[in-house]
Order: structure tokens, then C-alpha cells, then sequence
């Protein structure tokens, strides 16, 4: 009998494409899988989408699979507890409820895992498509070093990684190992590094070269105005707060916790900065440069914009310190 596999999906307000991801999950061509469909808060009719596939869910994947779950909004994180507790399978997977996988995605992944038993995780490489146009492929996202299996310094500084959520599938035995209270912290970042960084301390990943899921990119401003900039810099700290709250969770060796710690501490002062530098806005720049300079962090170009942006005048007669000939050159410009 094949092993069962436990699908946790939260939704908000998803009327516009919870069919599509039904669909896929319907689709499925492993026989053995429990969905657990978290709506959290939906004010549309994310609720009747979803029990409407109740009993094409349940005649294909057997009685008592399909778990829906409904919670006032809280977000991605908290919808993600109420089905941690609840999940029997052997193996754990959590798509986005505006992607889909493709018909073979868990059969692929469950054949990966069974046949790599140390591996504690697999990665399948992941189409990125647009909401403007879904039958064209913007990206395909995969992991470039195969080789190096332990990404858990990869997932904490984001580097050569990706956070594609249906596109792993954990092994449950070691993902619960890691993550024994069943709870993972309820931060404003959505969910992916509260459960992948647990069992990336300790356990390889896998990757596969096929593509089986598709990541849904959504309409976002990429302009660098004052109001986008701020709400990057509110989100940076709601990024730490859930890395640093992440990591002080995880059973890790003591000096491996106090540098990774220290190593976050530092790589976020310096978002905070740049972001702060970024929006012009003394008030901020003043705090995060006090900072840097407790944590011995400051050199000599983040001086410069310090006071470039809270000091103008200094930062003038500092230039011309440093190069005289700037005066002649502006008289001569006129």
C-alpha cells in the first residue's frame, strides 16, 4: 500500500483561483493523499469553492481525506497551525492556494524520497507564470549547486534558493523530529522558512530537474517610492522576527545558534540602512546608523550617507576635504 501523503493549504479570499488549485490536487495521479484546506477568514465564496470538491475529493482519495478548516484571518502561519497537529502522513507538502501542481508532482516526489531515504526533504524545479497570462512561463526556478544538499544557511541569507511552497515535499518522521511541538511561529512573513529551516538544520534536500509546479507571480509595483520603500522597511523587520524567532526554536548546538543569531542581527541592521538611506528619511536613518555603530557594523560609505542625508552640510565640506578641485569644477559648470 502506498504511503500517505498530507497536503496543508491555507486560502484567503481565493474565489479568483481556488478552482485551478482543486483541480490540480484532484488531478493527482498518487493514490493516497488527505488535504487539509485551511480558509482563513474569506470573505467570498472561498468556502463554497472548496466543499464543493469535497466529495470528488473523497471518492477518489477515500472517506474522512478532505479537512476543511475554517479560522477568523490570521494569516498564512496561523492557518498552517491549525492542520499541523492533525496531519497522518508519512510524507508533508504545502502548496500556495494560487499555484498548482502538475498531475505526477507527489507521485514524483513521494518515488524521489522512498528511493534517497537519508534525504530529510526534496525541491522540484518550479515554472513561475503570471496572472495576466498563464500559458506563458516567465522563469523556470531550480536550484543552481545541486550538490550541496544542506540549505539551511542558504534558506536563513537566501542564497541560491527559492521559496516555491508546493514545490517541497518533507519527509514527515524527521520534519516533526525537528518540529516536535507541531507549531511553528505565527509571524507576518507567510509560512516557508518556519517550516523548512527546522529540518534543514539537520537533513539534506533532494532536487529534481522536473517541473512540477506552477507558481502563480501576481501584479506588485516595483517602483521606488517613498510608500513602497517604507513598507519594504516594515517588512525587513517582520522578516527577522520571524528568522530570529525561527532559530531561537530549533534544537541547535549552542555556538551554532549564537552565530547564526549574530549573523542575522548583522545582514538585517544593514537592509534596515540601506532601506532607510533608500527612503531619504533622516528620522529613520539616524536610528539605524545609531545601530550599526553599536554593533561596530558602520564604515566609511555608510558614514557618507549618514551624513549626506542627516547632515548635509559636514557631508559638503567633507567632500571638499577630500577633493578641493570639486569647487572649481562647479564654478566652471555655471
Amino acid at each position: 500500500m502506498k504511503s500517505l501523503v498530507s497536503v496543508m493549504t491555507p486560502c484567503f479570499n481565493g474565489e479568483s483561483f481556488a478552482h485551478r488549485f482543486f483541480e490540480s490536487v484532484v488531478a493527482q495521479t498518487y493514490p493516497q493523499i488527505e488535504l487539509f484546506f485551511i480558509n482563513d477568514g474569506s470573505d467570498d465564496n472561498t468556502e463554497s469553492i472548496a466543499l464543493s470538491y469535497k466529495d470528488q475529493f473523497e471518492q477518489k482519495f477515500g472517506k474522512g481525506t478532505f479537512h476543511y478548516i475554517y479560522q477568523s484571518n490570521a494569516g498564512q502561519a496561523s492557518a498552517i497551525n491549525c492542520a499541523l497537529p492533525q496531519v497522518k502522513g508519512k510524507y508533508i507538502t504545502w502548496p500556495d492556494s494560487d499555484d498548482w501542481m502538475t498531475p505526477d508532482c507527489i507521485e514524483k516526489k513521494v518515488e524521489y524520497l522512498e528511493n534517497n531515504l537519508d534525504k530529510g526533504l526534496v525541491l522540484c524545479a518550479t515554472a513561475v507564470v503570471n496572472e495576466s497570462n498563464l500559458d506563458i512561463i516567465s522563469d523556470i526556478m531550480k536550484r543552481h549547486n545541486t550538490s550541496k544538499e544542506m540549505i539551511f544557511e542558504d534558506l536563513l541569507f537566501l542564497h541560491d534558493i527559492y521559496f516555491a511552497p508546493g514545490g517541497y515535499m518533507a519527509r514527515a518522521s524527521m520534519f516533526f523530529e525537528m518540529l516536535p511541538q507541531k507549531h511553528i511561529f505565527e509571524g507576518q512573513c507567510g509560512q516557508n522558512w518556519q517550516l523548512l529551516l527546522p529540518i534543514a538544520y539537520k537533513y539534506p534536500c533532494g532536487f529534481m530537474d522536473d517541473v512540477l509546479y506552477f507558481y502563480l507571480e501576481r501584479k506588485a509595483s516595483h517602483s521606488h517610492s517613498i510608500d513602497t520603500l517604507q513598507k519594504n522597511y516594515e517588512r525587513a523587520y517582520q522578516q527577522y522576527e520571524t528568522l530570529l524567532q525561527t532559530l531561537l526554536a530549533i534544537d541547535m548546538d549552542k555556538n551554532d545558534k549564537e552565530k547564526y543569531t549574530k549573523l542575522l542581527l548583522e545582514r538585517y541592521s544593514k537592509r534596515y540602512f540601506s532601506l532607510a538611506y533608500q527612503m531619504r528619511e533622516p528620522c529613520f536613518l539616524k536610528k539605524e546608523f545609531a545601530n550599526l555603530k553599536d554593533l561596530n557594523l558602520a564604515d566609511k560609505s555608510q558614514t557618507d550617507a549618514f551624513l549626506e542625508v542627516c547632515h548635509p552640510q559636514i557631508y559638503k565640506i567633507k567632500q571638499i576635504i577630500r577633493d578641493p578641485g570639486i569647487i572649481i569644477r562647479r564654478l566652471l559648470r555655471r
